[in-house]
């Protein structure tokens, strides 16, 4: 009954704690994010550490380095992205052409005859003018958002990483006597290491790759569909499909043949299948253990808490939330639910 009672309570708390993560996501989501890079940091911390280099040396590269690297990816995505913005109105009014290009064909060759006028209406309502200035204002007030975010991640980096040195030093405080709050810290830690390592690797291959086939099909922006695939390889499964779609759309709207769209189609969807279904397992291997079910809730559960960055961060909370839950007698099954079997 006690046992039932405090279980209850959890479950409580754990609602409760997701209301608060989701009300206060500006302040909470740069944190978690900081965390996660200082977690995947810790094992390179620690080797140059025994390298006997200083501290004082390893703290400031790590954190210059990172916030130099990932500012300079932000501003290759923004100016890629103000090329698109200022091409608006002439990338609507070519694929407005090739939607109605292909509403004629397929009015000659069926013969029932449809009615042009109200698609032509509905296209040119999405495609106005306003339609699009009103859409690139608000991604405009969503990435000055971001910059604040920014900002939060950076400081609560540096926070973090320069209390490095204690880190498994307060572990072991925290842990105590408790020899299995230690081990699974290891293990999360050890996890989310891997995950991360294979994951941005495996996108670092397959985003170069894009720009590859991209820039020999003459796709513009072959650059910004490069970047956007390595991006959207973080999120599982759903990632995979835009990132194949966007350049796809770029392709028919600037493509007068439909062959050559075609094939950019078939070697951008093979890549995204043969990387995704066949290479990126084998290397994974089995360490995550998480079913795809669980994968496909995990995102959309994320997502609606964190929206965007929470569809990136949702394997890795989910690799969380099952070692913890292994862990408690009550809520094993439920790990057990989440994972799949060993081969």
């Amino acid at each position: 009954m006690i046992k039932s009672i405090r279980n209850l309570l959890l479950v409580l708390l754990i609602i409760v704690v997701l209301f608060v993560m989701r009300s206060i996501a500006r302040v909470v989501l740069p944190l978690v994010i900081a965390i996660m890079f200082v977690l995947v940091y810790e094992p390179l911390f620690s080797f140059l550490h025994r390298k006997k280099i200083p501290v004082m040396l390893i703290t400031p590269i790590l954190a210059v380095g990172t916030i130099f690297i990932l500012a300079f990816i932000i501003q290759i995505f923004v100016d890629s992205a103000q090329s698109i913005y200022f091409d608006r109105v002439m990338l609507g009014e070519l694929l407005q052409e090739k939607i109605l290009s292909i509403f004629n064909y397929f009015d000659e060759v069926i013969p029932i005859k449809l009615d042009k006028s109200l698609l032509e209406s509905q296209i040119a309502t999405i495609l106005s003018k306003d339609n699009l200035q009103s859409f690139a204002g608000s991604s405009f007030s969503k990435l000055s958002s971001f910059g604040s975010s920014f900002f939060m991640f950076s400081l609560y980096f540096l926070i973090l990483l320069f209390s490095m040195p204690g880190y498994n030093k307060y572990i072991k405080y925290i842990a105590g006597d408790d020899k299995a709050f230690l081990l699974n810290s290891k293990h999360i830690q050890k996890s989310i290491v891997s995950y991360m390592t294979v994951k941005f690797f495996v996108s670092l291959t397959t985003g170069t790759i894009a720009l590859v086939v991209c820039l020999l099909f003459d796709v513009n922006y072959a650059v910004f569909w490069g970047f956007v695939t390595f991006l959207l390889n973080f999120i599982p499964t759903i990632g995979s499909i835009i990132a194949t779609a966007l350049p796809t759309l770029m392709a028919f709207v600037q493509f007068d043949s439909g062959v050559k769209l075609l094939f950019l189609i078939i070697i951008l969807f093979g890549i995204q299948l043969s990387i995704g279904q066949f290479i990126e397992p084998k290397i994974m291997g089995n360490r995550l253990q998480l079913n795809t079910v669980t994968i496909i809730f995990g995102l959309v559960f994320w997502s609606f808490i964190w929206g965007i960055a929470g569809a990136f961060l949702s394997v890795p909370l989910l690799v969380i939330l099952k070692i913890v839950l292994q862990n408690n007698e009550s809520f094993v099954f439920v790990s057990r639910i989440m994972g799949k079997p060993s081969r």
